[in-house]
This record gives structure tokens, C-alpha cells and sequence, in this order.
């Protein structure tokens, strides 16, 4: 077993190993190639005020525990997206990349390669925002760039907050009051990336789309300029929905409740709460970066003013 790409894991309820590694799922899609990637996940204890600091301890450890779930740690996936077209291959978002400390993380090149893709094979990214778990696997090793070949497509809004970030503009943000230390490595870490990759970078007009069948969707609150990919087919669509939701029963049942990370959490929930709402009523299916394995599936409306469930998809080919 490769150190650097699994897990061992203890299923609670029935006592049987569970292998986490390096993994790809394709997706059926009448026009273009769709394979969801996994570059790892990300263990997050204590879960409160990780998650949720609007309400009590108490009463998120009663939702986890009445739902068979862990009061002591959420395993956040890294979820990532490939498109192939007949002269593009497009990766959206490429994870937080490989660390010599941390075997759970950087698996998204070894799942490319599981999946038959090299990584300088790959033409285009679409980074949705700029926090490290969506943009730190454009490194590998020793700053090694992994994708040398690729465009890199952002949006100009959330480049332009990150340049000028100051600590100051984040105390509405759970992450200054838990881990200002790590947040002020964060702020002068993103400008630096920019830089290294400045000859690669494109913004996006968010008017116009890219290729021809992806349009970009804002999405902001949990960074100003974050937005969600829609890829259109001639029969299909399905929309890459980054960081609007970071855990499948904690903003389903509550999607008032933040996430630390957000910049800002009422804007973070006011743009979740809507974007839910259209996508249970068109019932299109959404990948998630942090929702369970392999992240797609259908929002559905439950009882109670907005109340939603995650309907996982399958089956999948």
C-alpha cells in the first residue's frame, strides 16, 4: 500500500476495513468526457465551532449523534473535476496538492493517473477561489509546477480581494478567531501564488463563458469571488458547485450555519439557502469539493423553511 496515497480506515458500525486512496469515478455524459477526481480529504476536529458557531455545541452534537454520525471529527473529501473534449482537457480546481507530512492529501495526479491522463496533458484549470485546497495542487514537490501546459482561468474579482487582503478583512470570518496565525499565512501565501503563475493566468468573462459550454455562475460569500461551473451538453448539464456547502447534513439541515472558512458567513449562507432553492427545483445534478465521495448528486427540498436534503447520485460508469 502506497503511504503517500491511502488511508486505512475502521468503519464503525460494521468493523471492516476501508481503503482511502488515490481515486477517479467517471460520470456518463452524452458530449464529453466527465471523470470526478479525488485528491484526498481533509480530517476537521474539533467540528465545532468549525462548523455551525451560530448555534450551541449541544445542539450540533444532537444532530450528528441522531444521525449516526461522529461528534469528534468531519472528514472533508477533496473532490476535483476532469472534462475531456476532443482537443481539451479541463481540470476544475486541483486540490491542496502533495505533502511529505500528510499522506491524506495531493492524491490528484495519481488519480489522473489511474484515470489515464497525464498532468501535462491537461490544457486548461478552472479555479472556482482561491483558497489553498483549490489551488495548492498547482505545485508539486519541491514547487515543481504540475500542470506546465495549462491555462489558468480565474476570476478577476477574487484575484483582485486576495492581492490586497488584509487581516482586518476577515473578522466577520471564523478562521481570524480560531487560527489567525494560519489565516495571515494564507493571506501572504495567495499573492505569492499569483505571481508564480502570472504568465498562465486568464480572467474570466463571466458574460461570455468558456469553449462553448461552461458558464460560470457567482457564487460569493465564502470568498467575494468564488463561483460554481456549469457544464452544458446537448441532453444534459451538471454544475460544479466548488464551496457552497462543506458537509451533506450540517448545510442541508441548516444552511444558515457557516463553515469556518467563509469570509463572509451571512452572505455564505444567503447564497447557499438560493442557490439551493433553483437547484431543487430543477433537480440538476451538483458535484461538491467537500461533499462525500464522489461528491455528486441532486439537492432536494425537506420539510421546514429551507430545509434540503443530499440525494446521492448513482449509478455512475
Amino acid at each position: 500500500m502506497n503511504k503517500q496515497t491511502s488511508r486505512l480506515l475502521i468503519h464503525e458500525e460494521e468493523k471492516t476495513p476501508i481503503v482511502r486512496k488515490a481515486n477517479f469515478q467517471k460520470l456518463a455524459f452524452d458530449n464529453y468526457k466527465l471523470t470526478i477526481l479525488s485528491d484526498g480529504f481533509i480530517p476537521r476536529h474539533p467540528i465545532y465551532p468549525d462548523f455551525a458557531p451560530e448555534t450551541s455545541k449541544e445542539v450540533l452534537e444532537q444532530l450528528l449523534l441522531l444521525n449516526g454520525r461522529s461528534i469528534e471529527t468531519i472528514d472533508l473529501e477533496i473532490n476535483t473535476v476532469l472534462i475531456e473534449t476532443e482537443n481539451r482537457k479541463i481540470l476544475l480546481d486541483v486540490g491542496l496538492g502533495k505533502s511529505n507530512e500528510n499522506p491524506d492529501i495531493g492524491w490528484l495526479v495519481d488519480s489522473l493517473s489511474l484515470s489515464g491522463i497525464k498532468p501535462d496533458e491537461i490544457t486548461d484549470i478552472i479555479i472556482s477561489h482561491l483558497h489553498p485546497d483549490h489551488i495548492g495542487g498547482l505545485y508539486g514537490l519541491n514547487n515543481r509546477i504540475n500542470y506546465p501546459n495549462a491555462r489558468i482561468h480565474l476570476s478577476e474579482l477574487e484575484c483582485t480581494f486576495w492581492r490586497n487582503a488584509q487581516l482586518s478583512d476577515f473578522t466577520e470570518s471564523g478562521i481570524y478567531h480560531m487560527d489567525r496565525e494560519g489565516l495571515k499565512q494564507i493571506i501572504q501565501m495567495i499573492p505569492s501564488m499569483l505571481e508564480d503563475f502570472k504568465h498562465q493566468i486568464e480572467y474570466i468573462d463571466f458574460t461570455k463563458g468558456l469553449f462553448g459550454f461552461l458558464s460560470f455562475l457567482p457564487t460569493p460569500g465564502h470568498t467575494p469571488g468564488m463561483f460554481s461551473t456549469k457544464i452544458c451538453s446537448d441532453h444534459q448539464s451538471v454544475t460544479y458547485i466548488a464551496d457552497l456547502a462543506h458537509h451533506e447534513l450540517i448545510q442541508f439541515e441548516h444552511p444558515e450555519w457557516s463553515f469556518s472558512g467563509d469570509h463572509n458567513p451571512k452572505l455564505a449562507a444567503e447564497t447557499r439557502i438560493n442557490f439551493f432553492h433553483d437547484f431543487s427545483n430543477t433537480q440538476e445534478l451538483v458535484i461538491g469539493s467537500h461533499l462525500p465521495w464522489p461528491g455528486i448528486g441532486r439537492i432536494n427540498s425537506s420539510e421546514g423553511e429551507n430545509r434540503f436534503d443530499w440525494n446521492p447520485y448513482g449509478p455512475i460508469s
